[in-house]
């Protein structure tokens, strides 16, 4: 059994998604898998933010911000999750020295939220300075 309308909800219009979106009953926001590219997901993307709720934020969502990740960064908060796996840490972030918390903790300073940098070793950073890496791998 899928439990897919838990999480998933299909909005054809702003004003559909604008309505989701200010939705108190809904506790977070997953935003992003699934989303697609182009300038009215950005739209999209940035409306779930400026919601007064817990968001992360993940794969499509971040994606649309490759090339204006500052605009993404400006509109986040401390109530904001950033999921990225490398490859969109890259597009993101641009190229971070130093090991990976060293480069999660970067990047949750400048995005001013946690980051959660997925993997082998998910590293979970806050811009305050806290960082735990989960070394549990499945068997």
């Amino acid at each position: 059994m899928a439990l897919e309308s838990v999480i998933v909800r299909p909005c054809d219009t702003a004003q559909e998604w604008q309505i989701l979106v200010d939705n108190e009953r809904k506790p977070a926001l997953l935003i992003g898998p699934g989303l697609g590219f182009g300038s009215a997901q950005k739209a999209e993307v940035m409306m779930a933010l400026a919601a007064k709720r817990p968001k992360v934020v993940d794969s499509d969502g971040l994606t649309n911000f490759a090339d204006t990740p500052e605009i993404l960064f400006q509109a986040l908060h401390t109530d904001c999750m950033l999921t990225p796996h490398e490859g969109e840490f890259m597009r993101l972030f641009g190229e971070i020295e130093g090991d990976k918390p060293s480069r999660a903790f970067a990047a949750a300073q400048r995005a001013g939220c946690i980051v959660l940098l997925k993997g082998a070793k998910t590293v979970i950073a806050s811009p305050n300075g806290d960082v735990q890496v989960n070394n549990n791998v499945p068997l």
